[in-house]
């Protein structure tokens, strides 16, 4: 099954869809933020990315499949950053968009979390 992806419709607004491929039931209960793609223009070569409602959350790749894994790992890089000092992570936004995206689609955020174990004591 190809990627399901989100694109400029009627009057330029943009519809939404996921852009991981086959059954996502597991996603249903995460965290799904969404995220802006700004493509190639003009001497830029690279593909922007920018999670709309995770401020601070941007990064970019050569084409539209590398830009969605290199978002993929800043968000989850961020969000454990959050978690490690405490901060909650923001709530996504259902109405979060940017007119200036060619493209938005949602990403589910997965983190690992844990209590960190004291190892042996050294001498």
């Amino acid at each position: 099954m190809a990627s399901p992806t989100a694109s400029r419709g009627v009057a330029g607004q943009v519809a939404v869809a996921l852009c991981f491929p086959g059954n996502l039931d597991y996603t249903e209960g995460m965290l799904q933020y969404h995220v802006g793609f700004y493509m190639p223009r003009g001497e830029d070569r690279m593909v922007v990315a920018e999670v709309l409602d995770f401020p601070g959350v941007v990064s970019q790749g050569f084409d539209l499949a590398d830009a969605r894994a290199m978002i993929a790992s800043a968000l989850e890089d961020m969000a454990e950053s959050y978690l490690e000092e405490g901060r909650p992570l923001p709530p996504p936004s259902a109405t979060a968009t940017d007119p200036e995206a060619d493209l938005v689609e949602l990403i589910p955020l997965s983190v690992a979390t844990g209590v960190m174990r004291p190892g042996p004591a050294r001498a």
